[in-house]
């Protein structure tokens, strides 16, 4: 005798609202969550799955790895998990429904319950989550998954125009001759004398938000520097700089737009006979003993740590063209060894400190060793030849090309124009800070100095940058120490919905954006030579709304159960 449909949707409705399947699904869901929280969740230091063996041997890991217990929210049973305890809800609050008013608090928490459950399954499957990495000028319309999805597209681009970082206030320290000491606060005006040996120090002017502005004008008091006065446009840009003359065509006197084209004054012609690097390049430094190598940055090629203990080799595993990574541009993997440890690197233009991505054994770092991936597109060596005539050497496709240069007359060079402006056989550079309408986070002090051992000297010193300490001899030093402190930092942006109307905000950490459905938050930055790089994090969450309003529905049905069912029913006892 079968049963009738009736008596087993009945039978089906009770199982389903049951306490006791709601507890035990209940505790699985927690128990799932807990692993969620404990385990490394993506993206993995490193994306590596030795990291993972590293953490939990072999055994766990293989288990990790079926139940993709690294991505435990985004995982189809977690999701099925949700699904479930949400018909337990459901079926329980049809099979409790009630009209009474003392019934309003069951209904109302229930419910809120549901929207709950249904807004983070809404997030669990479709919604979005992802990291965005921009230099100042630099536009995105898409975002590194979190998910492991790659590259996802965004609806809109995102511009940063500047980057910001504010310290606390900085301070200047005097240094004698026997380590006396003494720290002063900057303030216009102020005038201190040092106990020590009587110098007079007076800070004529302090520029809180400062901008660096560098001359270059025509005298030396010591040997000649020659420099040239040039200017380079593309289709996107036009720079107009100095080049002073180097013996070597090392990487530091050239001017680099993108990590594209390179640019050299060589008025004694050893261009000829040491020319720069005319391939991609990957160059090691020992910054404590400043031994160098160097290697032509191919995959497969090996080299040796300089002057590391313990003895390490290392290898370049992949080379990343500008398709490969477009928010961080041409870089390398390269795999480091050490008797039983590797680690492993991605080393990208401009981002050249060490910091392993993933290890296998005993941690392996070497914070002495600095990597510069040089990469360059073209190269321009501007040249002095007899008298006052100039010459052109290029590197274009393989091959060198000369022409002759004239000043004031443009040069088109591949997808480049250069402009020879000025020669100067003799120049010095002179650098002051102005005052900036910008935020740039950059504090200079103008000082007045004199010494009982040396003629009075005025110059500007600034919290960042190059100029932050001064000597006299081995009698006085002096340094403008910003605060290691980081008070505030923040991108300005500018976020294009490709309608002609692009909105330009302000992000700061703790300040999230929101747009179309997406938040952007300020997650951290990296220095990255004279500019910053900004960590950006978008995310889409479309069942955001849904678990709001459940969380004030359950919010609103325990109030109602606890302080307003009471009351009705002593009411009702009373009548």
């Amino acid at each position: 005798m079968t049963m009738p449909s009736h008596s087993r949707l009945r039978s089906f409705l009770e199982l389903a609202a049951s306490v006791r399947l709601g507890v035990v699904l209940l505790v699985i869901l927690s128990a799932a969550s807990v692993l969620g929280t404990v385990i490394l969740q993506s993206p993995l230091p490193g994306g590596a799955p030795e990291e993972i063996v590293r953490h939990y041997g072999s055994t766990f890991s293989r288990v990790i790895e079926v139940l993709r217990l690294t991505d435990v929210f985004h995982a189809l049973w977690y999701q099925a998990l949700l699904g479930l305890v949400g018909l337990n809800v459901l079926c329980a609050t049809i099979s409790r429904f009630s009209l009474r008013p003392g019934k309003l608090g069951f209904v109302l928490a229930h419910v809120g319950v549901l929207l709950v459950l249904l807004g983070g399954l809404l997030y669990s499957v479709r919604g979005e989550k992802g990291v965005i990495t921009l230099r100042e000028k630099q536009s995105s319309g898409k975002f590194l998954s979190r998910r492991g999805r790659g590259e996802r597209p965004l609806p809109f681009t995102v511009t940063l125009d500047r980057f910001a970082v504010e310290y606390y206030p900085a301070e200047m320290v005097f240094v004698g001759p026997k380590r006396e000491a003494l720290s002063v606060k900057p303030q216009a005006g102020r005038e201190v004398t040092l106990a020590w040996d009587g110098t007079r120090v007076r800070f004529e002017q302090v520029v809180e938000n400062a901008r660096r502005v560098v001359e270059v004008l025509p005298g030396s008091s010591g040997p000649p520097h020659p420099a040239a006065h040039l200017r380079i446009e593309t289709e996107e840009k036009q720079i107009d700089f100095w080049r002073f003359a180097r013996r070597t065509g090392a990487p530091d006197a050239l001017l680099k737009m993108d990590g594209r084209i390179a640019v050299a004054f060589d008025p004694e012609e050893v261009a000829r006979t040491n020319p720069l690097a005319t391939q991609a390049t990957l160059y090691v430094i020992n910054r404590s003993t400043a031994v160098l190598a160097e290697l032509p940055a191919t995959v497969g090629r090996t080299f040796q740590l300089p002057d590391v203990t313990p003895p390490a080799t290392g290898e370049i595993l992949e080379v990343l063209d500008d398709a490969d990574n477009t928010t961080l541009g041409p870089g390398l993997r390269i795999q480091i060894h050490s008797g039983e440890s590797f680690a492993w690197r991605h080393v990208f233009a401009g981002l050249p400190d060490f910091v392993p991505d993933a290890f296998t054994g005993p941690p392996l770092r070497f914070p002495e060793i600095r990597f510069i991936y040089y990469r360059p597109r073209q190269i321009l060596y501007v040249m002095q030849k007899a008298g006052p005539a100039y010459e052109l050497r290029s590197w274009e496709k393989g091959t060198w090309r000369e022409q002759p240069i004239v000043p004031n007359q443009p040069v088109q060079v591949g997808p480049v124009k250069l402009t020879l402006l000025e020669v100067l056989p003799a120049a010095h550079v002179e650098t002051r800070y102005d005052p900036a309408e910008e935020p740039t986070g950059i504090e200079a002090v103008l000082l007045d100095v004199s010494t009982p051992h040396e003629e009075p000297r005025r110059f500007w010193m600034s919290a960042v940058g190059d100029d932050r300490t001064m000597k006299f001899g081995e009698r006085l030093t002096l340094g403008y120490l910003v605060s290691p402190d980081v008070k505030e930092y923040r991108s300005e942006l500018t976020v294009d919905d490709h309608t002609g109307r692009p909105e330009s905000c302000m992000l700061r950490v703790n300040h999230p954006l929101r747009h179309r459905g997406w938040e952007i938050f300020q997650e951290g930055y990296w220095p990255e030579g004279t500019r910053t790089v900004s960590r950006l994090v978008v995310s889409r969450d479309p069942g955001l709304t849904l678990a709001e309003v459940g969380f004030v529905m359950l919010a609103a049905g325990v109030f109602f159960a606890c302080f307003i069912k009471p009351v009705i029913v002593r009411k009702g006892v009373g009548q």
